[in-house]
């Protein structure tokens, strides 16, 4: 019983942030004439929708995401793969050498990054932005990848 009410308790705890932002996203926190301050409804999220400019940058965001999850996934599996499945020189190496990487500080490379993204014309451009993510994303996909795919056994 008294596991049930820790456990309880420690869901109410990690929990209750996340209840508190969506009723505050039902709240209207800044009356205007038409509508009271602290009434409930949608008209939050219908002034989001009416907005162009936050509609284009919800597109915006959607596509690089899109892209950030088909580049890595793309990228990764095949690389995860040729470490789980076979042995070459230095493989082991590779993998520390790339996990290495991500331990790097994203600062150390964002004036490298963005003078070549100036260069080749993708500053402010959703497909450099899902670039970006997915070089720092792509180290920990393969790694996880490559420990999911050794955990499946071989057939034949």
């Amino acid at each position: 019983m008294m596991r049930v009410l820790a456990l309880l308790a420690l869901a109410a705890f990690i929990l209750l942030p996340l209840a508190q932002a969506i009723l505050l996203s039902f709240t209207a926190t800044l009356g205007d004439e038409s509508i009271a301050r602290g009434s409930f409804g949608l008209m939050n999220y219908a002034a989001v929708l009416a907005s162009p400019e936050l509609r284009a940058a919800m597109l915006n965001s959607a596509i690089y995401v899109l892209l950030n999850v088909t580049l890595c996934i793309a990228v990764a599996l095949p690389a995860a793969y040729a470490l789980a499945r076979y042995s070459f020189m230095g493989d082991r190496h590779f993998l520390l050498a790339i996990l290495v990487f991500r331990v790097t500080p994203p600062v150390v490379l964002s004036l490298p990054i963005f003078i070549l993204f100036a260069e080749l014309g993708l500053v402010n451009s959703p497909v450099g932005i899902a670039l970006v993510h997915c070089l720092f994303n792509l180290p920990v996909a393969i790694w996880i990848l490559e420990s999911f795919i050794r955990a499946v056994p071989r057939t034949g």
